[in-house]
């Protein structure tokens, strides 16, 4: 899939020379209720490798193949399937499978048959578990009330990586490349988290949002990285530690 950047890269351009650059004479599709789509609030979006789109919505979890919905929903009475109909994180695999965070604990979608697979910690955990990224047997997800670590996929093993005490995590924003990972906390500081799970802070000062929108989008690529919220873009050198 392309990068979204150099489209918000053009948008905020063309919004900062103050052009009234409508969308009149661009065709736009509106995918709703009527067309399939399980709710209308969606909290997220990504595509496959396969690419199918997914959705997670207040009421279920979508997959649309450019012309139709399928969706699953959480059933009371299962002892499998999706934990919870909110569906707040979705992190795709390599093999076509796909990480499912709920308001309620976590899942994976199983390509090979098309079975959803409930997961747990094996610690006191929150019920809202959100995995934001996997490679290989790891998994990162975050415990709204213990903080960030590392599930090992294939023990089912558990490792705290940042304590929630040690920096401000009601919202982040984790991106990894190139075998770092990098942790944006509410407080708007910005972390690496090393190969070994150690924390390394960067002295990078934001300034404060305009209104209170906060944080849009983190996109970080080798050497570099963006940072966009209502204030503009925010660059930053990640091998010197240098705004530019």
């Amino acid at each position: 899939m392309q990068s979204l950047l150099p489209l918000i890269l053009l948008y905020t351009g063309c919004m900062a020379m103050g052009q009234d650059y409508r969308l009149k004479q661009m065709p736009v599709c509106v995918y709703s209720l009527s067309e399939g789509l399980s709710q209308g609030s969606v909290y997220h979006i990504v595509q496959d490798n396969a690419g199918y789109w997914w959705m997670g919505t207040g009421n279920g979890l979508n997959r649309f193949d450019g012309t139709a919905f399928r969706s699953w929903f959480a059933h009371p009475a299962d002892t499998s399937g999706l934990w919870d109909n909110a569906i707040r994180s979705l992190v795709p695999t390599q093999d076509g499978g796909m990480w499912i965070g709920t308001d309620n604990g976590f899942n994976y979608f199983e390509p090979r048959t098309g079975n959803i697979i409930r997961h747990s910690l094996p610690v006191a955990a929150s019920k809202r578990i959100e995995p934001v990224h996997t490679s290989g047997d790891t998994l990162w997800v975050y415990d709204y009330e213990n903080g960030l670590g590392i599930y090992r996929i294939s023990t089912g093993e558990y490792q705290t990586v940042v304590a929630a005490p040690e920096v401000v995590l009601q919202s982040i924003m984790f991106r990894c490349t190139g075998g770092k990972c990098w942790l944006l906390d509410s407080a708007r500081k910005l972390h690496l988290i090393s190969t070994e799970g150690r924390l390394i802070s960067y002295p990078w000062d934001l300034p404060d949002p305009v209104g209170d929108q906060g944080l849009y989008t983190l996109h970080v690529e080798v050497g570099r990285m963006f940072l966009i919220d209502e204030g503009g873009i925010y660059t930053l050198d990640t091998l010197t530690g240098q705004c530019c």
